[in-house]
C-alpha cells in the first residue's frame, strides 16, 4: 500500500487551522485580555487535541509498530493491541480496529494529568479569575476546536489519511507536541512570565501545526526536526493470515462470559489497589488547595463525587478491554488444529497443531475460578516466538477438554494457601482505612497525610506479594 496521500494540492488543509490558532489573537487587542487568557485559550486547545488524537487511533488502518518503547507514550504490554479485525458501527465511517483501543485510552489517561498538569501552572503565574470562563473566551477555544474538527474530517476522514497512519502514530504525535509544551513551560514558565509565555505558546503552537503539515505532503522530505513534531515513521505493515484449515470445527466452546467480566473485574480491582495510595497523595493536596483557594465548602465532597466516578470509568474500561480480548473468542477443533475465532469480528485470531500445545495445565492462580467454580486453561503455543495462551474460563472445562480433544487429564484445582490470602486482604483494608481516616478526619495535618499514604503504599505491596504467594503457580 502507497504511504503517499491521495492526488490533489492540499496546501489550503492548513488554512482553517491557521486561521483557528490565530482567532484568539484579536481578544488581546480589542478585547484586551491578559496574556494568560491567550495561554488559557491555547493550553485547553491542546488538551482538546489529545482528545481527538484519542478518535484518530481508532480509525487508524496500519497496524501498530512493535517496538513501542522509544518514544513518550508506551504500550507494550496488552494483548487487546494484537486482535485481528474490525467492526464498522456506520457506513459513513471507516472501520474501528479493535487492537486501536488500548492506543485511544491510553491518550485517555494522559489527558487528565495534563490538565492537572496546566491548571497548577496558570496558578503559579498569574492571578486566574473568573475571565476564563467569559464568553469570548469559551467561544475563542470552540472556534480552535472546530477548526481541528475542519482539519480532521478534510484530512484525516476524506482523504483517507487513517490508511496511511498506524494508532500508535497518531496518539504519540500529539503526545509529543504536548511534552514539548509542558516541558518548555515547566521549566521556563514562571521565569517568562505571562506575557513571555503568551509569545512563546503562539509560536510554539504554530511550529508544531505546520510540522503536521508538512509532513503529511507527497512532495517534501521534512527535517529530522520537523519530523519528530509530527510523529514516528510507519514501518512496514505487512501481517502474515492466520491458516485454518478448511474442515468444518469437530468440536467448540465459548468462555463463560459472566465468569469473564467477574474476572475483569477482580482483577481491576487487585490493580487498581496499587494505585490508590498515589492516587490520595495526588487528590488530597489538589483538592485541598482548590478548596482554600475558591473558599468553597463544597469543592471536598465534589472532589470525592469526581475521584469516585474516575475510579469507576477507570474500572468499567478494564472490564471492556478484557472482555474484548477474552470473552468473544470461540475455540473450535478443526482436524489436528485447535483454533481461536473471534464472533464480534468474525475473524481467527490464531490457530496451532493440538500435537505442537505444550504444557497444558489448569491455571492455579485466578482466584475467580475458585469463588465461581470455573476454569482456565492454560498453555504454551510454538509461535515465533513461543506464546503463552489461556483458554477460558469454563463453566465446564470436563466438556471443553472432550470437546477439543486437549491433552488434559485432570481439571481439579490445586489448593491455595488461605493463611496469606486473609493476610494481604487485612493489609489492604488497613491501607485503603488509613487513607480515608487522615483525609477526611477534621484538623488533620497534612504530614499526617502524607505519611498515611506512603506508609499505605508499603502495606499495598506487601498486600500483592503475599496474595502472589498464595497461589500454588504464585513466585
Amino acid at each position: 500500500m502507497s504511504l503517499r496521500p491521495p492526488d490533489g494540492d492540499d496546501r489550503t488543509a492548513f488554512v482553517p487551522v491557521l486561521l483557528a490558532n490565530l482567532l484568539p489573537l484579536p481578544g488581546v487587542v480589542w478585547l484586551e485580555w491578559e496574556p494568560t487568557v491567550l495561554v488559557f485559550v491555547y493550553g485547553l486547545e491542546v488538551l482538546l487535541s489529545l482528545l481527538l488524537a484519542s478518535v484518530k487511533a481508532l480509525f487508524a488502518q496500519r497496524r501498530p509498530p512493535s517496538d513501542r518503547e522509544s518514544g513518550v507514550l508506551t504500550l507494550s504490554d496488552s494483548r487487546l493491541a494484537e486482535k485481528r479485525g474490525s467492526v464498522q458501527p456506520v457506513a459513513w465511517l471507516p472501520p474501528i480496529f479493535i487492537r486501536n483501543v488500548p492506543f485511544a485510552l491510553v491518550v485517555l489517561y494522559v489527558t487528565p494529568l495534563y490538565g492537572l498538569f496546566f491548571g497548577l501552572f496558570l496558578l503559579a503565574i498569574a492571578d486566574v479569575g473568573p475571565e476564563l470562563l467569559s464568553t469570548s473566551v469559551l467561544a475563542s477555544v470552540g472556534a480552535l476546536f472546530v477548526g481541528q474538527l475542519v482539519e480532521l474530517d478534510g484530512q484525516y476522514r476524506r482523504r483517507r489519511q487513517y490508511e496511511r497512519v498506524s494508532p500508535y502514530a497518531a496518539v504519540e504525535t500529539a503526545a509529543r507536541q504536548v511534552f514539548v509544551l509542558i516541558f518548555v513551560v515547566g521549566t521556563l514558565g514562571v521565569a517568562l512570565g505571562s506575557t513571555g509565555m503568551l509569545v512563546f505558546v503562539v509560536g510554539l503552537k504554530l511550529l508544531v501545526e505546520w510540522a503536521a503539515h508538512r509532513t503529511n505532503r507527497a512532495d517534501d522530505e521534512p527535517s529530522r526536526f520537523i519530523a519528530w513534531f509530527a510523529g514516528p515513521s510507519e514501518p512496514d505493515d505487512s501481517e502474515a493470515s492466520v491458516r485454518v484449515p478448511s474442515a468444518a470445527p469437530t468440536g467448540r466452546v465459548r468462555p463463560d462470559r459472566s465468569a469473564v467480566v467477574r474476572n475483569a473485574l477482580f482483577r481491576a480491582a487487585t490493580r487498581g489497589v496499587g494505585y490508590l495510595p498515589i492516587a490520595g497523595l495526588v487528590w488530597a493536596p489538589v483538592v485541598l488547595s482548590l478548596a482554600g483557594l475558591l473558599e468553597s465548602s463544597p469543592v471536598v465532597p465534589l472532589g470525592v463525587v469526581a475521584l469516585v466516578v474516575l475510579i469507576a470509568a477507570a474500572v468499567g474500561v478494564q472490564v471492556v478491554v478484557y472482555f474484548l480480548v477474552y470473552g468473544t473468542l470461540e475455540y473450535q477443533r478443526r482436524g489436528e488444529h485447535l483454533v481461536a475465532y473471534d464472533w464480534l469480528v468474525e475473524e481467527p485470531q490464531w490457530s496451532t497443531r493440538v500435537e505442537d500445545l505444550r504444557d497444558v495445565t489448569m491455571a492455579n492462580d485466578r482466584f475467580t475460578d475458585r469463588l465461581l467454580g470455573t476454569r482456565t486453561i492454560q498453555t504454551t503455543t510454538r509461535d515465533e516466538p513461543e506464546r503463552n495462551r489461556l483458554l477460558g474460563p469454563f463453566a465446564d472445562p470436563g466438556r471443553a477438554v472432550d470437546a477439543l480433544e486437549l491433552p488434559l487429564e485432570a481439571v481439579a484445582l490445586e489448593p491455595m494457601d488461605r493463611r496469606l490470602a486473609v493476610g494481604a486482604a487485612t493489609l489492604v483494608g488497613v491501607a485503603i482505612l488509613s487513607i480515608v481516616v487522615t483525609t477526611v478526619a477534621p484538623g488533620m495535618p497534612d504530614a499526617a497525610s502524607t505519611v498515611a499514604g506512603l506508609a499505605a503504599f508499603v502495606l499495598v505491596v506487601i498486600a500483592l506479594g503475599l496474595w502472589h504467594q498464595a497461589f500454588p503457580d504464585g513466585e
